[in-house]
């Protein structure tokens, strides 16, 4: 099988993109955007990672402080402009999306299987919260 680079696209979603100074958020999409074209150039694989709940939080164990306060300020719901991917930042019909419920994008998703499906011998991730999903993800 042949080695293959994945790129991760990693939770650039409206909401929580809304949370960064506009000047860092544009840096930021920027970045990713030119990482994105990139590998979408070389061919590499694309994959889109987002956090995402249905309507009344039941993936939401309020003992936890971080979901807690998700579920309180009403966002990353399922179907809202909130939850989807910045405009910049859209995955292509044949780029899987990765939807999670927790920090990382292993723990509960598909990607383990997806990533080796792929063959990936690379991975690389892109994303706001390095010590959150992007470090939770590569310690998987």
């Amino acid at each position: 099988a042949p080695n293959t680079r994945v790129v991760l696209i990693c939770d650039m979603q409206n909401d929580i993109l809304v949370s960064l100074h506009p000047g860092m958020r544009e840096m930021v999409v920027s970045n990713v955007r030119r990482l994105l074209e990139a590998s979408r150039a070389t061919k590499h694989h694309v994959v889109f990672v987002g956090v995402c709940f249905r309507q009344g939080y039941p993936e939401v164990n309020m003992n936890n402080k971080l979901y807690r306060g998700i579920r309180e300020a009403g966002v990353l719901l399922d179907g809202t402009i909130g939850a989807q991917f910045e405009d910049q930042l859209q995955p292509l019909a044949h780029e899987p999306v990765i939807v999670k419920k927790r920090v990382s994008a292993h723990y509960g998703t598909e990607l383990p299987l997806l990533l080796k499906a792929l063959h990936a011998s690379e991975v690389i991730l892109a994303g706001v919260s390095t010590s959150g999903v992007i470090l939770s993800t590569v310690r998987w």
